[in-house]
């Protein structure tokens, strides 16, 4: 019988040192040789990347560390240089190996990342003024030349030393360390070659050109590498497999296919369980080390594949291809692997759900995966006994003590039975822990051991960080604003359109003015004509397509990926690639084929880059927008000026009370200070209490000149249940020594990302996310949605009540919706190259009419971007006779249809498009049935409290700016036509139209915008009309106020603005 433990470990480092080969096969592309060789300046002109082991480039000391790596081929005795021969052949060249069979382009792994992609794109771009744009369009960083030297030859020098260290442990007879953790971080030698990797490939790209600049030279490189890492690995298996290996036959290359594992588990739910902040970063810290181990498993201890994806709902791995036998072996190994990890990390608390896909050359089978996930309700149990039932089982066998008790819980609860050692089976009895709802805790104590540990290791966390000066904070009462509300802020993308490829058939590799001109024979050049190029496009292809066994060179002007083939052949080879939808279903017709041609595809790396496109919008909304003081002063620039040093003070900073006596082992005590209650953590090290508290709260009335110090400090003994008096000699010193920054990060994903904020300042960022939204993802808004949510709470509410109610908000919402354009035209036009910039298009959606400015312009703001931002039209005149038609196709029921994608540029006043519209949604959670009333309905809305069934919420993302501009026209903005209105008529004002709307109904539309308009005037003392050019006009904002009132808006203003967070009133003060 077959031990496939045994199997693997026997190609183990076979297969981690071609791992290491394909990860540096481009490494040729990490310097400026090559960004200018590829630009329109070619210079050098000269240069190919695969010759990059020469000591012009690099070290000869390196080149001669990769010449002294050798191991036999695959499957055969001779020797190779493994790593030269991946660098240097996999475009080609004099290598014959087996290794380099299944990299080299065109059949190989380096063919199916980027082969697939090889249209024609054709927008060189200078050499000085090369960008790399993220997935979705967005040129946000420009490579700078003089930077590549250094970084490569960072790179290179890590790379030796890891090398280096391959080599000793070789000529040892030592076993390499390809991981070796210390102090819980992995500085092995894969860990730390794929680190700096990493670091230096996301700053360089695998095709310069235009649009094939959205992929960077990492996320190229590592899709080779998982699915090269695959492809050995289950070549081996299939070999060690076969009972008659004189028969067994390596597969072509072009018959590659792989499988997905996935682990799924609710990450989220597992995190969520927490009452405390403390809790919940236990938690995630928790997961983090189960995601690393599981990563651990399947790439290192049994290196057979790489992860490709990861989201709140679980991990993805690329995975061999199998034959029945292994396949069965592999599975169950790595099952019972990974739920063990599951088993001994969380002590059974979740079990996850592990399958493996059908096979595919392509990775879309992921997005198959994520959107089942989405309903999968994995059961406690799985077949699986958890841990945590062996704590009850040995409770019933050997009392409470055997489980419940130790030195720290029992301490914490002080509990007399513990310390007087008595007969504590007989006196106490075993509950449910109320945080993760399954494991024993003794009746006395607030937590299971588990969960006691995850908590209190994020405290001693936090000590360490605020004594190495980070500004982070575990306590909600720190974030809470000065009148103790608190808001969850949770962001949603929606890509699994995007895995799929269904939305890559909305944006191009290349466009028509790429390929018009372009030469495919000598002195023979592909016309288009652009004023109608689509059309003649479909007239040239006829010609191939009705002559299938016969060659048509003009394919080499349209694509990369034609090499003099017949065009059954060609056509043949693009539908296997290409077709991942599923869109020819007989005879490929011209439009099928011109998609396929133009469009971009859902290529491995491709696939990566939009997860990683949306993991760094989320890491750059912690680092740009969050973790900048400057977010919150709209908090303190809310208050007269003589009071805002005082309050910028206490906003950002700690109380440190140094005492001389002792209280003890560190924890969290109550204090009493001036005649103040509130809470501190005693740090038994430094002997101090830090305050944990808002200072805000506690100090905004007094004297700014008394600082920090302290008349009258009282501290509550938790063992006595009394106060105590601390003596004013006792008290060492109290000054603000360490500082914070007022968020919480719960949790991040390419998918969604949780924070908390104060409540007062929640509004304010939820707009500044919008516009960075706005600004990187502008160019396909209409087809990638963002909802942002926000749900305030009082400190003191139970958080998980909170996070539960956010989690709710975008449950089951519905993907698209048909827009219809009120008017469209230039926004702005660059006046040093005359291009236009910006498109604004005007919808009839929303309260008010939404608009849409759309980006039209590359980084460079030089050329025209013909490949992002399209929409797809249901519906408009003369749609084919516009310059930019071209038919797509998109699944309608599964099934594709097709449909006409039209530039913004081109975009025309009554079309009809479709959009993937953003949404955003806030509650205020003050009861726990709150939280279940957040339920959609078939048109993306809820119930409102005021308007029921006709209520404005969840809005449309852009309608948030009308939130904040109703607040300013209501309160600041005086002229002749408008007084400024206090809280107390806006207060008159809103009870007013309330009571009316209850006691009437919201059926009488006619009588109740009456009465709406009456007191406009009245109560609010807004004209109807105003003089413009000594002529009476209707005025806008009247009309804007009337709508806001009428469709709730203005309610929803006044409960964020007066109820929950007390700005309204603040301003005054």
């Amino acid at each position: 019988m077959i031990d496939i433990k045994q199997v693997i470990e026997k190609h183990k480092d076979t297969i981690l040192l071609a791992e290491i080969g394909a990860l540096i096969h481009d490494l040729g592309k990490l310097g400026e040789e090559f960004i200018g060789y590829e630009s329109k300046d070619n210079d050098p002109i000269t240069f190919y990347h695969n010759r990059i082991l020469d000591s012009k480039y690099i070290s000869q000391t390196l080149i001669d560390t990769i010449d002294a790596i050798e191991t036999p081929d695959l499957l055969i005795k001779n020797n190779i240089k493994i790593l030269r021969e991946l660098i240097e052949n996999h475009h080609g060249g004099a290598g014959k190996s087996n290794f380099i069979k299944y990299l080299k382009a065109p059949g190989g792994v380096d063919g199916v990342d980027s082969g697939v992609d090889k249209g024609t794109p054709g927008k060189k771009q200078t050499k000085n003024d090369t960008f790399i744009a993220t997935a979705f369009g967005h040129e946000n960083q420009k490579i700078i030349l003089d930077d590549l030297k250094r970084i490569r030859n960072d790179f290179c020098i890590e790379l030796e030393n890891q090398l280096n260290r391959i080599i000793k442990a070789q000529q040892n007879n030592q076993v390499i360390p390809w991981n070796e953790i210390k102090n819980g971080a992995d500085s092995g030698i894969r860990a730390s070659i794929f680190k700096k990797a990493e670091w230096a490939f996301l700053q360089a790209l695998g095709e310069t050109r235009r649009a094939s600049n959205d992929v960077t030279l990492w996320d190229h490189s590592y899709s080779v590498v998982a699915l090269y890492k695959a492809t050995l690995a289950g070549i081996l298996l299939n070999y060690e497999y076969e009972q008659n290996k004189t028969k067994f036959q390596l597969p072509e290359s072009a018959d590659i296919k792989w499988k997905i594992l996935a682990v799924n588990f609710d990450s989220l739910g597992f995190v969520y369980k927490g009452l405390k902040i403390g809790d919940i970063k236990g938690r995630r810290k928790t997961l983090d080390s189960l995601l690393d181990g599981i990563k651990r498993i399947i790439e290192l201890d049994y290196p057979v594949g790489n992860e490709i994806y990861k989201d709140e709902r679980g991990i993805y791995f690329v995975l061999p291809d199998l034959e029945e036998l292994p396949l069965n072996d592999l599975k169950k190994l790595l099952k019972e692997q990974i739920i063990q990890k599951f088993q001994v990390l969380l002590d059974g608390e979740v079990i996850p759900d592990v399958k493996i896909s059908k096979h595919s050359r392509s990775l879309t089978e992921l997005s198959k995966l994520v959107d089942e996930s989405k309903n999968l309700d994995i059961p406690i149990l799985s077949g699986e006994i958890p841990h945590w039932k062996k704590r009850w089982d040995a409770i019933a066998l050997n009392g409470v003590k055997s489980e419940v008790f130790d030195n720290k819980t029992c301490k914490m609860s002080n509990c007399r039975y513990y310390n007087n050692k008595c007969n504590f089976n007989n006196a106490l009895q075993a509950d449910v822990c109320p945080v993760c709802g399954v494991r024993p805790k003794c009746e006395r104590q607030d937590l299971c051991k588990v969960c006691v540990e995850w908590r209190e290791g994020r405290t001693i966390d936090w000590v360490y960080q605020i004594n190495n000066g980070k500004e982070a904070t575990i306590w909600l009462d720190e974030i809470s604003d000065i009148n103790d509300k608190v808001a969850i802020i949770y962001g949603q993308f929606n890509i699994t359109k995007w895995l799929s490829g269904e939305c890559l058939n909305t944006i191009f590799s290349q466009s028509f003015e790429d390929v018009n001109g372009k030469t495919y024979e000598k002195n023979k050049n592909f016309t288009l004509n652009l004023n109608n190029p689509y059309s003649e496009l479909l007239s040239k292809l006829t010609v191939p397509l009705t002559q299938p066994n016969n060659k048509w060179e003009e394919f080499k002007a349209l694509s990369d990926a034609y090499h003099g083939q017949t065009t059954k052949e060609f056509v043949e080879k693009i539908v296997k690639d290409r077709d991942t939808l599923g869109i020819v279903k007989g005879a490929i017709t011209g439009e099928e084929l011109a998609l396929f041609l133009f469009k971009k595809h859902p290529s491995p790396a491709r696939l990566r880059r939009i997860c990683g496109t949306t993991n760094r919008f989320w890491e750059s909304v912690l680092d740009d927008v969050l973790s900048r003081k400057d977010v919150y002063e709209e908090d303190i620039l809310r208050f007269k000026a003589a009071k805002r040093d005082w309050l910028r003070k206490l906003r950002y900073n700690r109380l440190h009370i140094g005492l001389r006596d002792d209280l003890g082992d560190s924890a969290l005590y109550e204090i009493e200070i001036d005649g103040v209650k509130t809470s501190a953590y005693w740090d038994k090290n430094k002997q101090e209490l830090i305050s944990i508290y808002n200072l805000q709260i506690l100090f905004r009335n007094k004297k700014e000149e008394e600082n920090e110090k302290i008349k009258v400090l009282k501290i509550r003994d938790p063992n006595k249940n009394e106060w105590k008096d601390i003596e004013h000699e006792n008290i060492k010193y109290s000054s603000f020594k360490s500082h914070y920054v007022p968020f919480i990060d719960v949790f991040q994903s390419s998918v969604s990302s949780i924070v908390i904020v104060p409540g007062s300042i929640a509004l304010n960022i939820v707009s500044r996310i919008k516009e960075k939204y706005e600004t990187e993802f502008g160019k396909v808004r209409n087809r990638l949605p963002l909802h942002l949510g926000i749900t305030y709470f009082h400190r003191k509410t139970p958080l998980y009540m909170a996070l539960d109610a956010s989690r709710r908000m975008f449950r089951h919402i519905k993907d698209s919706e048909n827009w219809r354009v009120v008017s469209s035209g230039i926004e702005n036009i660059n006046p040093v190259s005359k291009k236009v910039e910006a498109i604004r298009l005007v919808f009839d959606k929303g309260i008010n009419p939404i608009s849409h400015i759309m980006d039209v312009c590359t980084a460079d703001r030089k050329i025209i971007d013909n490949y992002y931002p399209y929409f797809a039209v249901n519906s408009g005149e003369n749609l084919p006779a516009r310059q930019s038609y071209f038919e797509t196709f998109l699944l309608n029921n599964k099934e594709p249809i097709k449909m006409p994608l039209i530039h913004a540029m081109h975009i025309q006043r009554n079309d009809e498009i479709i959009i993937f519209p953003s949404f955003f949604d806030f509650e205020f959670v003050d009861s726990s049935s709150k939280r279940f009333g957040i339920v959609l309905n078939e048109k993306n809305k809820r119930d409102h409290p005021l308007l029921g069934k006709l209520g404005p919420r969840p809005y449309y993302l852009e309608e948030i700016d009308y939130i904040e501009e109703l607040r300013k026209y209501l309160v600041e903005t005086e002229d002749d036509f408008k007084k400024k209105n206090t809280t107390s008529q806006l207060h008159n004002f809103r009870t007013l139209i309330a009571s009316k709307i209850e006691e009437w109904g919201v059926e009488d539309r006619a009588t109740l915008e009456k009465f709406v308009e009456d007191s406009i005037i009245r109560v609010l003392r807004i004209n109807r009309t105003i003089m413009e050019d000594e002529e009476p006009k209707e005025n806008p904002m009247f009309e804007f106020v009337k709508n806001s009132v009428l469709s709730g808006l203005f309610f929803d203003m006044m409960e964020i603005y007066h109820s929950i967070t007390k700005i309204l009133k603040e301003e005054r003060e």
